[in-house]
């Protein structure tokens, strides 16, 4: 259980980490131009959060969890493009098919990105908690 923690707190920093860049400038760049009247002025930060909670702990469970058992890592990263693309694709693929004014161009490019920074999340989340941590789940 230990591990578990662990590789979820490795996992859910480097995500938001990595997540905060790419929000930063492809909001202004991508999201605002596509999908601008679609966007609030301010988050809600409860909902944010419960996101980046939750997805991170999928990560570890249903990704990290099973690699510490010799997963390699290009299958964890693959499993993590997977799921990525998966979760990102629900929620634009649902949007695009509810909402008018939903984008067809970020519907690919959050999915491709989703993919990405979950394979990436998954990978690096895994090498820490393997490095950090000397008893198994």
């Amino acid at each position: 259980m230990k591990v578990l923690f662990i590789s979820f707190v490795f996992t859910a920093v480097i995500f938001l980490s990595i997540d905060a860049v790419w929000l930063t400038y492809a909001g202004k760049y991508f999201y605002q131009p596509n999908i601008g009247l679609l966007l609030r002025d301010e988050p809600i930060i409860w909902a944010a959060a419960l996101f980046y909670l939750l997805y991170p702990m999928g990560v570890s469970i249903l990704i990290i969890k099973p690699a510490l058992s010799k997963n390699p890592v290009d299958q964890v990263f693959w499993n993590g493009v997977v799921l990525g693309a998966m979760a990102y694709g629900t929620y634009n693929f649902t949007n695009m098919a509810i909402l008018t004014e939903w984008s067809v161009a970020v519907v690919f490019v959050d999915i491709i990105w989703g993919g990405l920074l979950t394979g990436t999340s998954s990978v690096l989340g895994l090498k820490l908690t393997e490095k950090f941590s000397k008893t198994s789940i």
